[in-house]
């Protein structure tokens, strides 16, 4: 758990996505500040014992408003009387009745990213900052600030920057509290944050991991990593990234192999799947072989060279399965491509996949060395246990050692034991030995039981 840190969701009504992925991180309090009063989440959810780690804030807009606790968010379209949102809410809640944390993260929900590790990667390179936010802008009059009519109390020059998604710190929240008392309202909160944070020397750093956040802009969705992305309002679209990482789940291909959606757009079958798709357990990618190397599937194959690999994959779910082409070098068992390259001089340059396919061209044909040649019964532990100048070696190291020098001077490799040694019985008739493994075992009797003359098998056992 992250000492004294806290991550809030603000968002209008809660949606079961943005729960599920909340409800799965195990480092961080998790609350959701919420605009909708029409039902209690805590009890629609905690009855029915679901999501248990998450925290629901909710107050009546009346109560934020006479506590001072509103004016956070300009007015919009869809909301153009309302002076309490959820922003609001969580700020009420946090300053007025739970200080407790040292920072908190405040995420809108459209706003993306793929795990809580983020936040615990941010945490740990700005341990006490008192503001996170993408940017720190400065307008020195209101000719340079678009949300100039919407600034009621503060005078310029104003400092701000988009807080989609930021980190406060408890004494910032505090400043915060002092200026709803003092003026009995808030402020816009792109200016107040950060206002509040330069004219009282807080510290105010701009993570990397925030430079996604923008104003309208459409991100590649194909192009996803370790940033926090704004705006993302399609929440379907969040848990297609997050799945896609895990699962691979190509749109195309799912709309490919599913004829009723071939005339789907790609962000109508993202919806499809996660509102029907995945229940339905519909296919989202061609199954291939695990070992199937989509390069030497059209190397192997003349008519296929000038393809794409995903155009390769395609062809083998569609023919390739049942025309039994080949798919893969064909190589023995215990071939291993390092030693190949060791064994052979003219290899030793050779990537693993260029020598692979070397061996499988020409190596078996001309009879080419690939692994180290040792003795069926060579145990490589017993190996460097027996000999102390290899005690260090990694098992390819040891058994490299014994083929290039080892047998030439004879060096032991295994522990000599009687041809009648029983590992099971040595064990029974030993209390002392009940409990070792049979390697164990052995190694005892190697190194102290037949010196101690201990019976390791049934002959002249007065036990049985």
């Amino acid at each position: 758990m992250i000492k004294n840190t806290a991550i809030v969701l603000l968002t209008r009504l809660p949606h079961e996505i943005w729960l599920d992925f909340l409800e799965g991180f195990n480092n961080y309090d998790i609350y959701v500040a919420i605009d909708d009063n029409s039902q209690n989440y805590s009890d629609l959810y905690h009855n029915k014992n679901k999501y248990m780690n998450i925290n629901f804030i909710q107050f009546n807009e009346e109560e934020c408003e006479k506590n001072n606790f509103y004016n956070l968010l300009i007015p919009t379209s869809n909301v153009p009387n309302k002076k309490v949102m959820s922003w609001d809410k969580a700020f009420y809640y946090f300053c007025k009745m739970n200080n407790r944390y040292e920072h908190i993260w405040f995420i809108e929900d459209d706003v993306f990213f793929l795990s809580e590790d983020i936040f615990i990667n941010i945490d740990k390179v700005f341990p006490e900052s008192d503001l996170l936010t993408k940017d720190n802008y400065i307008a020195h009059t209101k000719e340079n600030y678009c949300h100039s009519r919407f600034i009621k109390i503060l005078e310029y020059p104003l400092y701000f920057s988009m807080v989609c998604a930021c980190r406060l710190s408890k004494r910032l929240l505090n400043l915060i509290t002092d200026y709803a008392n003092k003026f009995k309202m808030l402020e816009y909160h792109e200016t107040l944050f950060n206002t509040l944070s330069v004219r009282n020397n807080l510290i105010i750093h701009n993570p990397k991991e925030l430079e996604k956040i923008e104003y309208r802009i459409i991100h590649d969705i194909h192009n996803i990593s370790n940033y926090m992305y704004h705006p993302m309002k399609n929440y379907h679209l969040h848990f297609y990234i997050r799945d896609n990482k895990k699962n691979k789940i190509h749109v195309e291909n799912y709309k490919e192999l599913n004829d009723d959606l071939k005339h789907f757009s790609n962000e109508e079958a993202i919806n499809h799947y996660y509102i029907y798709g995945r229940r339905e357990n519909r296919k989202y990618i061609y199954e291939i072989p695990k070992k199937f190397n989509v390069k030497a599937y059209k190397e192997l194959n003349d008519d296929l060279k000038n393809f794409s690999d995903g155009e390769a994959i395609k062809h083998y779910y569609l023919h390739g399965r049942r025309e039994n082409r080949k798919y893969n070098y064909e190589i023995p068992e215990k071939f291993n491509v390092k030693v190949y390259k060791e064994l052979n001089d003219d290899l030793k340059h050779f990537s693993d996949d260029e020598a692979i396919k070397h061996y499988y061209i020409y190596g078996r044909r001309e009879n080419r060395q690939y692994n180290y040649e040792i003795p069926a019964d060579f145990n490589v532990k017993a190996y460097k246990e027996l000999n102390n100048d290899l005690k260090h070696f990694s098992d390819e190291e040891a058994m490299k050692h014994y083929y290039l020098h080892g047998r030439r001077e004879n060096k032991k490799y295994n522990y000599e034991i009687p041809e009648d040694f029983n590992v099971k019985v040595y064990k029974e008739l030993n209390d002392d030995l009940k409990h070792f493994s049979d390697e164990e075992a052995i190694k005892h009797y190697y190194t102290y039981g037949r010196r101690e003359n201990r019976k390791y098998n049934l002959v002249n056992s007065k036990r049985f």
